[in-house]
């Protein structure tokens, strides 16, 4: 579980046991079953990408949330 958060660039290990309950993940799961995981996260994994900069990620799992709505990932 952690694993795939740290993979995405949700933060370290530790920030993302802080900030990410098994019920937050649990429903993250729920969302990728019904619409397929993030395949740019897939991809950017394949491709060697790297998370970007600590300033630039976003620490909170509700802005997170709002920031993919906006971008029309999150429904």
């Amino acid at each position: 579980m952690l694993a795939e958060l740290v993979a995405a660039g949700c933060g370290d290990w530790d920030r993302i046991e802080r900030k990410w309950p098994l019920s937050r993940y649990r429903a993250m799961q729920a969302h990728w079953r019904r619409h397929g995981p993030p395949a740019h996260i897939s991809l950017a994994a394949l491709a060697g990408f790297r998370p970007p900069a600590p300033a630039e990620r976003i620490d909170d799992p509700d802005a997170l949330a709002r920031r993919l709505r906006a971008m029309g990932v999150l429904g």
